[in-house]
């Protein structure tokens, strides 16, 4: 039978099938699978874990800026950087 024809409401409630995609939660069904030990059929995490460290990380940055509030020697200090990396890649380059 083709998963699209299940509806989700004629799926039973303790069958533990799912419709969407034809998934199973019911346990492995490849006899590949159900020779695994159990650690091993164990659920993977909803986030890859590479993609929950860079949640975190985003939870600890700072406030944004304030346009409005920047100061001359801030656009100062941003114009020496620029130019001093402008000249090391020039120099780079001669």
């Amino acid at each position: 039978m083709d998963f699209r024809s299940i509806s989700p409401s004629a799926v039973p409630a303790g069958s533990g099938k799912v419709a969407a995609f034809g998934c199973r939660k019911s346990g492995p069904r490849h006899p590949f699978r159900a020779k695994l030990p159990a650690h091993v059929r164990a659920p993977l995490p909803v986030l890859e874990p590479e993609v929950a460290a860079a949640i975190e990380r985003r939870k600890l940055r700072s406030d944004p800026v304030d346009w409005q509030r920047l100061t001359l020697q801030d656009a100062k200090d941003f114009l020496l950087a620029y130019c001093a990396c402008f000249v090391a890649l020039m120099a780079f380059i001669a």
